[in-house]
């Protein structure tokens, strides 16, 4: 396989592992990520100039770069919606004037869902997106697919609690409940029994894959996919599950009022249409990333820094 890819969010947790799966098939990967190693990368996917120059040289886009937290939407709700809506429709447009018409994923979430009335969940279940970035993930959903009336090949691809790695942000629900299980900790549990559908890392980079072996073959018209575990577990059970493999105490608190109450996914649309299931088992992967949490422990190493939204105010 060859071919060149521009990625945005190529620092990010899904970013960093889907860019090792491209490299890992011979495509040549041109990031942007403000965060990013490379000079040449490390930019704001809002900079027009960059972005085409970029688009431009690239056989397909794959766009995770976003304001990726609820909460930071509800924090900064002006900067989530020029990042997540004029960012993304800087990047189609591109896409859109590429000579090349380059093939395009979108990366959505199961947030647009809200809290669905009944579970699991499908692709066709009414949006009722409930906070600041649900709302602006929803409106990439839209543009993106408009993007096909200019020749391109698009999918949009839906995630819904991904986790894997302890470098990952370290108050996101299932690396604090590893972390705290890691050192012998508090895992404070807001909403015990609200339930979701965690998905682990290597899952979604092979769906990911999966949907980028789809439009590479020619298929334009996917409908969006929900890339899903199709597993309902509670906040507590998940807080039992770290500390099965360490060590703290849990305490119950009230839920944050704007992340929705309940979701779980159904995931035979994504193997009806890209051959893809998920293949990690829960328990195993929360093992996992508590072990991770732990030899960082020992090394001393640091998960991520939110240093670079205000940044951007």
């Amino acid at each position: 396989m060859s071919g060149k890819v521009f990625l945005t969010g190529a620092r990010g947790l899904i970013g960093q592992a889907v860019r090792d799966m491209l490299q890992a098939r011979g495509f040549f990967v041109i990031g942007c990520d403000l965060r990013a190693d490379l000079e040449a990368e490390k930019y704001d996917f809002r900079d027009v100039r960059s972005v085409r120059k970029n688009i431009t040289k690239c056989d397909g886009v794959i766009h995770l770069g976003a304001l990726s937290r609820v909460i930071w939407g509800e924090q900064y709700p002006a900067l989530c919606r020029s990042i997540n809506i004029d960012g993304t429709r800087i990047i189609l447009s591109a896409a859109a004037e590429s000579p090349r018409k380059p093939w395009l994923i979108f990366s959505s979430s199961r947030e647009i869902y809200g809290t669905p009335p009944t579970l699991p969940c499908s692709p066709d279940t009414p949006f009722n997106p409930e906070n600041t970035y649900a709302k602006s993930k929803l409106a990439g959903e839209t543009m993106a697919l408009d993007l096909r009336r200019h020749g391109n090949r698009v999918a949009v691809v839906r995630f819904s609690n991904v986790f894997g790695t302890a470098t990952d942000y370290h108050d996101r629900v299932t690396p604090a409940f590893a972390k705290a299980a890691a050192n012998n900790g508090v895992l404070k549990v807001r909403g015990a029994d609200h339930v979701f559908d965690f998905t682990a890392l290597d899952d979604v980079v092979a769906a990911v894959s999966k949907t980028v072996d789809a439009l590479i073959a020619g298929i334009g018209d996917l409908p969006p996919i929900d890339i899903v575990s199709g597993r309902a577990t509670s906040l507590r059970d998940l807080a039992e599950m770290a500390l099965a493999k360490g060590d703290g105490r849990i305490i119950i608190a009230p839920p944050q009022g704007f992340y929705p109450k309940h979701f779980q996914g159904n995931p035979r649309p994504a193997e009806k249409y890209l051959g893809w299931r998920p293949q990690q088992i829960l328990e195993e992967a929360v093992g996992r990333l508590v072990g991770d949490f732990h030899r960082r422990r020992e090394s001393n190493a640091h998960t991520k820094s939110h240093s670079w939204v205000p940044a951007l105010l």
